[in-house]
């Protein structure tokens, strides 16, 4: 019974991983500008997010208010500039190279948590941040012939700019861990919202931020049915699952990601640019795979 449970579990969180990887066409079929995406996005995300904790009652778990305010005010913000990064990424350069380059976060983190968490670096995650900075310049198309358009890098700077604030979001979540995990992403979603709000109404006209009635459909389904929905399953089934499986789950967004870009939307990536994904994937994974020590049954030990 146990065994099914984590299997059901297990597929849940994959299908889960799976789906952020089809988040780069929705955006881009989105007529609105990258900074207004991300807050229809936030708005309507932090809405259903408080919905479902008033119905579960899980908007009683315990914060510190006073102490976490501030931190929770600049991760909503690195939230709302990482995703206006991302979705820019999408407009300049192709959704595979966009998400691959955002899915860099952790090997961020890997580099800063001993600077900033005073965690260990091991050998084996200096090798793997080398082989996916080696990765990200195969897929940049720095190495081909020919000159690679200006917006193409363009897109890739947002991407990598996604990436680091990303990596700040869960720097900042280490660093203050109290209340539930659905409880602090509302709080989070919704300090994004606030701070992208006056951004977006400063910068742009009100034409330019009413949404089609397509917009709003899409909008819908990117904020409450791709994020909401999916972060409350994605913290739901990742605590009944083993911590290596979770880790090594995430990467198939950038996969999909990879296989919507070539074959659904037709995006041309160059054989290079394709060997470059499969390193940096397979260089996130392995750094995410413990070789250490092993049961009697030869199966290695969850951490």
């Amino acid at each position: 019974m146990k065994d099914k449970k984590t299997f059901i579990n297990k597929t849940v969180y994959l299908i889960i991983c799976a789906s952020f990887g089809i988040i780069g066409p929705l955006v881009k079929a989105i007529s609105l500008p990258s900074p207004a995406k991300a807050c229809y996005r936030a708005w309507f995300a932090s809405a259903a997010l408080l919905i479902f904790l008033l119905i579960s009652g899980k908007i009683k778990d315990k914060m510190d208010f006073k102490k976490e305010i501030v931190p929770m005010l600049i991760s909503g913000s690195f939230i709302g500039i990482c995703w206006i990064g991302l979705f820019e990424g999408y407009a300049y350069t192709t959704v595979a190279k966009s998400t691959l380059f955002y899915n860099l976060s952790p090997m961020i983190v890997f580099i800063l948590t001993p600077l900033i968490l005073k965690e260990k670096f091991t050998l084996k995650h200096i090798l793997c941040a080398l082989a996916c900075a080696a990765g990200m310049i195969l897929v940049s198309g720095a190495l081909e012939e020919g000159k690679a358009a200006a917006g193409e890098f363009r897109g890739i700077a947002y991407a990598s700019c996604g990436a680091i604030f990303y990596a700040g979001v869960v720097l900042m979540n280490k660093r203050f861990p109290n209340g539930g995990p659905v409880n602090r992403t509302f709080w989070q979603l919704f300090a994004a919202a606030l701070i992208v709000t006056p951004y977006i109404l400063i910068r742009y006209d009100a034409s330019e931020l009413k949404p089609t009635a397509k917009d709003i459909l899409l909008l819908l389904v990117l904020g409450i049915l791709l994020t909401a929905v999916t972060y409350i399953l994605y913290f739901n089934t990742m605590v009944n699952i083993p911590a290596r499986t979770v880790s090594i789950f995430t990467y198939a967004d950038p996969v999909v990601a990879c296989f919507v870009s070539i074959f659904w939307m037709h995006e041309k990536m160059s054989l290079i640019s394709v060997a470059g994904a499969a390193v940096i994937i397979a260089a996130s994974v392995l750094s995410e795979i413990d070789f250490g020590k092993k049961n009697r049954e030869g199966n290695r030990i969850d951490e």
